[in-house]
């Protein structure tokens, strides 16, 4: 007897204008509930978050930028569905109201309730299993709360059966994580000072699995979560707050000991599944200033786990210590932005004496650190008519007395240097120059390299070096070290150009173009690839090319097992890895300038086993009129000399060698070609062997690989109709009584399998029901039901027969026998797929023991 279902919904308007006095939009199902008695009982519907009865009580605002404020405890309206034992549903309704929902059913059945809570529209399942895989999207990080800021819940009782009216009560579960950031200043130094600009979160989910764990696979399912712009001071000790889907990314880097660990490369999959929170700061202190960035990964700790779980508050504390990491460049602390200060500045020579008015002399700025991003300076005189500057470091004397010559950063600093100048001419002696006197450099324009030190010679050397001044256009480029009676000494400090010029008697007579280059290494390749015991030659370039002569290189690399400098050249390295010592997948080589050790490039590798090859190969020794062609998985350094040879037979396991007249070995192609056909039926052993640069001649340089060569093996199965019989009282069923017997039979020439019968067994399909028996040749009994008109296809020639009330007079005309277990034969050459070859004798002939197959016309079958 089919029963009823009566579904009724009462919902009574809520006091507050929330409601609006809306009524609830229902939808009724009538399916068949099952067992129970046809008195209808009625289930109220109580709903609980967290322990408290659902209310509307909004939480506090969050800052400027967000979509609006969350109210992680409101319901607008609630998804009802009622299940029954075998799961099916029996009502579902769709309510605006969370009170006052009753439903009907009948008594002493047993149900399973389901809430979804503020999904905002009717979210239609027939059945328990749909329910529990549905799930929720968003487009973006607007739809992670409704309008009014309610967030999606879901519930569900545990099956429990109903027993006259009853109150059931659903305890609903957020199905979003509260993550709150909260920002503490109070361990940053007196004299650094971050303001956060803006508070992103990262990486949260696009899609919810309401009733099941939920985490984001690929990358295409991340989107940028909420974001904060301009937060105060009060908002972040307050702490902001954002919301965000479940993310169950696990515990994915156990090793952990430290947070700087906790990141990921930006290439990997985890940079864009993991969620994850971004400052974006403005950072100033006496020695920086820029922009800065922190990341942090969310997760259930900050060293191992990524899980952002639902209904959970997460809450992340920036502890700003010190400096506040300034100094770690890393995608955790960007601080690619920042740039360096002033913080000190050093003139030299620190005093200069004048015995001459109008003499002009140099004192050159010494800049510290040399990063920094600002190297402008303000020149300045204590007493200006003591002596005068200008803003290149020229000093030039004006009275007798003393001053002081002051250089200060204009970057914001304030950083200063000094030198102190004394000026003493004896007024009552006319000043002692020299008319002959004309400066020339001996060059006019010159190519140096940054911190190149070099002297520009006079055509001629003079004595009279008191009366000479020296002036260069970029000091920041090339500054001025000395003055001797051969030349003048300069130094390279940054790529860029400037003009020396140098005069007597205040007259500009020697002039020397001067352009700067970076001194640099290039190497030919980012990367190498490299093989254990076979050297490489590291190929770089030093820059500029002319500079290259002047300097000899060293590598070095972080692995004692990586020689560097091997058989005394320089840029020769040879990894010596021993016997089962690991190689490493990645590792980095430094090529350092001896004397410029600040000049340098780093080189990734790897190394590779100084021999590969495969370990089996599996050869069909009679597959068609071609030959067979396997790769051999071969791989060493190409001037590695391999060899091969086979293992000689032991009586046991190998047959030793196949025969070298038909078998071809081409290390050059990395191949082995077997002729077909092939009577070498056996299990051989192919080792190759290599020789190294460094002689190493351990286990390391020899390979084995297992090649088995066998034949194609044929099943041959029949099958004799013994008896054919109505099944009783039934019209169309018929019962089979046969003898069915099955062999494997392999090709006349096989060594290693001989003609004869094999373990096998052979089910087959009907009406997607497999039989599965193993045919050994005893009378079996199958019952088979046919109506009228069906069709049932042939396996032998394809074509198909009508039951018309007279059965097949033999089943096996229309099943498929399929090989169980490992047959041991390779794909088809024509399409790559698995195949097994059935041939049989006339079914209704029989197949007696001795029984010899048609082989021709099996070859025919396979290669027609």
């Amino acid at each position: 007897m089919k029963a009823r279902t009566i579904s009724k919904i009462a919902a009574a308007l809520a006091a507050a204008a929330l409601w609006c006095g809306c009524t609830d939009d229902t939808s009724r199902l009538k399916p068949e509930i099952g067992l129970g008695d046809e008195q209808t009982v009625t289930i109220s519907m109580d709903f609980k978050l967290e322990g408290r009865p659902c209310s509307s009580i909004a939480g506090p605002p969050l800052p400027s930028g967000t979509k609006g404020d969350v109210d992680e405890d409101l319901i607008e309206d609630i998804n009802i569905y009622v299940a029954g034992e075998n799961g099916e549903i029996i009502y579902r309704g769709y309510h605006k109201s969370v009170t006052g929902v009753e439903v009907d059913a009948y008594d002493n059945c047993i149900y399973t309730v389901y809430a979804i809570a503020n999904a905002g529209k009717e979210i239609v399942a027939d059945s328990a299993e749909e329910i529990e895989a549905l799930e929720h999207s968003i487009a973006d990080i607007s739809g992670i709360s409704s309008s009014s800021g309610g967030v999606l819940m879901s519930g569900k009782t545990d099956p429990q059966k109903v027993s006259g009216n009853t109150s059931v009560t659903i305890f609903l579960t957020r199905c979003v994580a509260k993550v709150t950031l909260r920002a503490d200043y109070s361990r940053l130094n007196e004299d650094v000072e971050i303001t956060v600009k803006s508070v992103k979160l990262k990486n949260i989910p696009s899609n919810m699995k309401i009733f099941s764990s939920n985490r984001i696979k690929t990358s295409s399912g991340s989107i940028n979560g909420g974001e904060v712009y301009g937060p105060t001071s009060t908002d972040l000790e307050r702490g902001i707050d954002f919301f965000q889907f479940e993310n169950l990314q696990g515990t994915l880097q156990p090793e952990n000991t430290s947070q700087q660990e906790k990141q990921w490369p930006l290439g990997s999959i985890y940079s864009k599944i993991c969620s994850y929170v971004e400052l974006e700061a403005s950072y100033s202190s006496p020695r920086k200033y820029g922009d800065i960035s922190y990341r942090f990964y969310l997760g259930e700790n900050m060293l191992t786990n990524y899980d952002v779980k639902r209904n959970t508050q997460m809450n992340v504390v920036v502890n700003f210590i010190n400096d506040g990491a300034v100094e770690e460049n890393t995608w955790r602390v960007d601080n690619s932005e920042i740039m360096d200060l002033v913080t000190a500045i050093e003139l030299a020579p620190q005093e200069l004496t004048f015995t001459q008015f109008g003499e002009t002399k140099t004192a050159t700025a010494t800049i510290y650190p040399a990063s920094a991003y600002n190297k402008a300076l303000e020149w300045s005189s204590s007493n200006e008519e003591v002596a005068q500057t200008d803003n290149n470091g020229n000093i030039t004397s004006i009275g007798n007395g003393e001053c002081t010559i002051t250089a200060t950063s204009t970057d914001g600093s304030n950083a200063k240097g000094s030198c102190k100048v004394i000026v003493d001419v004896d007024e009552t002696l006319p000043p002692e120059p020299d008319p002959e006197l004309e400066l020339q450099f001996r060059e006019s324009s010159l190519e140096m390299y940054d911190k190149q030190e070099y002297t520009l010679l006079f055509t001629q050397a003079t004595e009279e070096i008191q009366g000479i001044t020296v002036t260069s256009s970029n000091p920041d480029i090339v500054k001025i070290t000395g003055i001797e009676s051969s030349g003048i000494k300069i130094e390279a400090l940054e790529t860029g150009t400037a003009t020396i010029v140098a005069g007597y008697g205040g007259k500009e007579q020697a002039s020397c173009s001067i352009n700067v280059e970076k001194l640099k290494i290039v190497p030919a390749a980012e990367d190498i690839v490299m093989y254990n015991h076979f050297y490489e030659d590291i190929e770089y370039t030093v820059l500029p090319a002319w500079a290259a002569k002047e300097f000899n290189i060293t590598v070095e690399s972080g692995n004692s097992s990586v020689v560097c400098g091997y058989e005394g050249i320089a840029n020769r390295v040879i990894p010596q890895f021993g016997e089962g010592e690991p190689l490493p997948s990645n590792g980095t080589m430094t090529i350092t300038l001896n004397g410029r050790e600040d000049v340098a490039a780093q080189i990734g590798f790897c190394v590779k086993p100084m021999l590969a090859l495969e370990d089996e190969i599996k050869v069909n020794a009679n597959l068609g009129n071609r030959n067979a062609i396997r790769d051999l998985g071969l791989d060493t350094h190409p001037r590695g000399e391999v060899t091969f040879s086979w293992v000689p037979a032991d009586g046991t396991k190998y047959y030793g060698n196949p025969g070298e007249d038909n078998v071809e070995i081409s290390a050059l192609e990395n191949t082995i070609t077997f002729p077909i056909p092939n009577s070498a039926n056996g299990l051989y052993r192919l080792v190759a062997t290599v020789a190294s640069d460094d002689g190493y001649n351990g286990s390391d340089a020899t390979r084995g690989c297992d090649i088995a060569i066998y034949e194609t093996i044929y099943l041959v199965g029949t099958s004799k109709t013994v008896d054919r019989n109505r099944a009783d009282g039934k019209k169309d069923t018929w019962i089979y009584e046969n003898e069915i017997v099955a062999k494997w039979y392999s090709h006349p020439n096989s060594y290693m399998f001989p003609n004869g019968e094999l373990p096998l067994e052979l089910p087959f399909s009907y009406k997607g029901v497999t039989y599965t028996n193993p045919h050994t040749g005893v009378s079996e009994e199958f019952v088979f039901s046919f109506e009228n008109g069906e069709q049932l296809d042939m396996v032998l020639g394809g074509s198909q027969m009508t039951y018309n009330g007279t059965a097949p007079r033999y089943y096996l005309e229309f099943f498929s026998l399929e090989a169980a277990g490992e047959p041991y034969i390779e794909g088809n050459p024509a399409t790559g797929e698995p195949y097994l070859y059935i041939y049989s004798r006339n079914f209704a002939s029989g197949f007696s023991e001795n029984a010899v197959p048609d082989w021709e016309k099996i070859f025919k079958l396979i290669y027609p």
